[in-house]
């Protein structure tokens, strides 16, 4: 196998393992919160802090491979944390905001189709994945030839088609249980952690030594 592929294979597995654990402690403690009366700013920080600890697991596990691979990028783990951090504030931001100003008498409104739900989602990948990339493209900077466009492009691409997939998994597991719920659910977790590495592995093979550059 070259080296080309041996790292994007690499990168993917490693990316899918890392986000189904990272991904999985975020879901475990979502359902822990769930039947806590918690004010929405403390739940609100509770899934932040969770989502830190994901990237820190998803950052310790790609400077494992960016190490073997020959990229020494340093800051990389805090780039990755720091990034996840402010993704999740954007992303928990909409919901935290509706329980505040909406009123607990108020009946609920019909949800949104699937299909919408979907595209919502895709939408927040594309925001929230050039997020965490901009901290990581610090990093990166450290790298001759790295192109930041790319960057940010790859990771808003990669979490658009990786963002429905977890908000599919949540709407299945609000209406599973048991053993094969979990199995489901670590199983697709890393599918969306695999789909997003594959787009935003692409970007990192021409910074490899040995490997063409960018024309």
């Amino acid at each position: 196998m070259t080296l080309e592929k041996r790292f994007w294979w690499t990168w993917i597995g490693t990316n899918a393992a890392a986000e189904a654990l990272g991904l999985g402690l975020v879901a475990g403690g979502a359902l822990a919160l769930f039947g806590e009366a918690l004010p929405p700013l403390a739940r609100a920080g509770a899934m932040i802090a969770l989502g830190g600890v994901e990237g820190l697991i998803v950052g310790l596990a790609q400077r494992a491979v960016l190490q073997r691979h020959g990229l020494r990028l340093n800051g990389w783990v805090a780039a990755t944390v720091a990034g996840a951090l402010c993704a999740w504030v954007l992303g928990m931001l909409p919901s935290t905001l509706m329980h505040l100003h909406g009123s607990a008498s108020a009946p609920a409104g019909p949800m949104p189709g699937m299909a919408l739900r979907l595209l919502l989602a895709a939408g927040l990948g594309l925001l929230t994945g050039p997020v965490l990339a901009a901290f990581q493209w610090r990093c990166l900077r450290q790298v001759p030839g790295a192109q930041g466009w790319r960057w940010l492009a790859a990771n808003a691409l990669g979490w658009a088609l990786a963002m429905p997939v977890i908000f599919a998994l949540a709407h299945a597991a609000a209406q599973a249980q048991g053993p094969l719920l979990w199995l489901a659910g670590a199983s697709g977790l890393g599918l969306a952690g695999a789909l997003a590495s594959a787009v935003h592995g692409r970007v990192l093979l021409p910074l490899l030594p040995g490997l063409p550059k960018y024309p």
